[in-house]
């Protein structure tokens, strides 16, 4: 597949500031958002955009990893569950991968109700299903990308091995972070996180182990509760976690909280991106045995509101520029990135 079959183009750039040079010291400082016409509900890091063609390139230019959360219905069998959105300057695309360039095994349904995405390693991803329906779905899909190569994301995903999720029904797990362990063993550590509860829940995978296993087999992590988050009130949010990612550098968690105003379409959804006040040790497994035992209440604090959109997607790229996007069910969506440490 090439951008060709690009569907949705952005409407307008809202803001962009430029300070810097763009120096290989992330020295570069940038803010932009833009209207996009696609509901995007999970994001995760993708590739440096390493031709910009006539255009300046900058650290910022990239091409990020993006969910749909399209259910396994009529009419949206072969609709597409994943897309790249890039940015190159003031331009964002977000370009569907088909159905077809995903290698869903035949006795499986396709993914169902995907809210949240996280990158493994080079080759690896992980999307997740928000929960059980029906009692079937409920699943965790490790996919491989078809080439690992800069600018390859266009080429496609294979599906390597399937998970279950927390068999809780009342659950609705809307987050998702990731990070490798400490132990080094080609394991990571994982979070899922329920949207209305704001409990967490700790996992383990290994990609290259659990790649062996036939795809067609449930592998079942042992997921433990590990705490919980909450929203300040003053947030006004019915969502503690619309989603999760971790900021390997600083080791902090980061999420969003949002207010869904559902069928009331006289209410405008909004929503709030936070971190956690202290580090978070998603990378250690004694320590986040120990968050079992404790079931801690995570204290946060607010990093950006968003009084108009119901952000449902954040991944952090190159350590240094924080995307997210917006899934607002309605075809008035944003995508933007701003600098974290400017």
């Amino acid at each position: 597949m090439t951008k060709k079959t690009s569907l949705v183009l952005t409407t307008s750039i809202i803001a962009l500031m430029l300070a810097g040079c763009g120096s290989d010291d992330n020295s570069e400082n940038i803010s932009f958002e833009s209207n996009i016409n696609q509901p995007i509900s999970g994001l995760a890091d993708g590739d440096k955009i390493t031709d910009a063609g006539d255009a300046i390139e900058h650290h910022a230019d990239a091409e990020n990893l993006a969910v749909f959360d399209d259910k396994f219905r009529d009419g949206t069998y072969d609709t597409p569950r994943f897309s790249i959105v890039s940015n190159n300057y003031d331009e964002v695309t977000v370009t569907s991968i088909p159905q077809t360039d995903v290698s869903w095994i035949t006795d499986e349904a396709r993914g169902n109700d995907i809210e949240s995405v996280c990158r493994l390693d080079k080759s690896h991803y992980l999307a997740a299903e928000s929960s059980y329906y029906q009692e079937n779905y409920g699943r965790m899909f490790l996919m491989e990308r078809v080439s690992d190569t800069p600018n390859e994301l266009y080429s496609g995903l294979k599906l390597k091995a399937i998970y279950s999720i927390p068999t809780d029904e009342d659950a609705s797990f809307e987050g998702l972070a990731c990070t490798a362990s400490v132990e080094k063993d080609g394991s990571y550590n994982i979070l899922l996180g329920d949207r209305e509860s704001g409990d967490i829940y700790w996992g383990s995978v290994n990609p290259l182990t659990d790649s062996t296993t036939a795809v067609n087999e449930r592998i079942n992590p042992d997921f433990q509760k590990v705490g919980n988050i909450h929203a300040d009130e003053s947030w006004d949010v019915n969502r503690d976690i619309s989603e999760l990612n971790y900021d390997i550098d600083t080791q902090k968690l980061l999420g969003v909280a949002s207010y869904d105003p559902g069928d009331d379409v006289e209410e405008t959804p909004h929503s709030t991106l936070y971190k956690t006040q202290d580090t978070f040790p998603l990378a250690s497994n004694a320590a986040m045995a120990a968050m079992v035992i404790s079931q801690p209440s995570i204290a946060i604090e607010e990093l950006q509101s968003f009084p108009d959109h119901k952000i449902e997607a954040v991944t952090i790229f190159k350590s240094n520029y924080l995307f997210y996007g917006s899934d607002d069910d309605t075809e008035n969506n944003i995508y933007g990135m701003f600098t974290l440490n400017p």
